[in-house]
C-alpha cells in the first residue's frame, strides 16, 4: 500500500485538469477546489499505515503472512464481511460520510 505523500506525488504528474469553469489546475494536490479531496485520500493511504488503525483496517493475515488492507481483501464468510463493513464505517465517518468513494470503491 502507498503512502499519502507517494499518492500526492503520483498526481503530480502533469495531468490536466478543468476545475469549475475557472480553468486549468496546474496542480490539483494544491488547488482549494480539489486539494480537501488530495488530503483526505492522502489520509486513508497513511491510516492503513498507521499501527493505531491496523487493527480496523487490516484482515487477518495472508497465505503469505501478510496482513491485507480489507478495502482489497476478497471475503471468504461472514466475518470477512463484518470486517470489511466495520472498516468502511470507521474510515466513512471520518469524513461524516462525505468521501463515498475512496480509492477501494468498486471493492467495499
Amino acid at each position: 500500500m502507498r503512502t499519502g505523500a507517494e499518492y500526492r506525488e503520483a498526481l503530480r504528474d502533469g495531468r490536466r485538469v478543468w476545475v469549475m469553469g475557472e480553468g486549468w489546475a496546474a496542480d490539483v494536490t494544491a488547488h482549494p477546489a480539489t486539494r480537501p479531496m488530495v488530503d483526505e485520500y492522502a489520509a486513508w493511504y497513511d491510516r492503513h499505515l498507521d499501527p493505531a488503525w491496523q487493527e480496523v483496517l487490516l484482515a487477518s493475515t495472508d497465505a503469505d503472512g501478510n496482513r491485507v488492507p480489507w478495502a482489497y481483501a476478497v471475503p471468504k464468510g461472514a466475518a470477512d464481511l463484518i470486517g470489511m463493513g466495520r472498516s468502511f464505517a470507521k474510515t466513512t465517518f471520518l469524513s461524516a460520510g462525505n468521501i463515498t468513494h475512496t480509492p477501494a470503491y468498486g471493492n467495499l
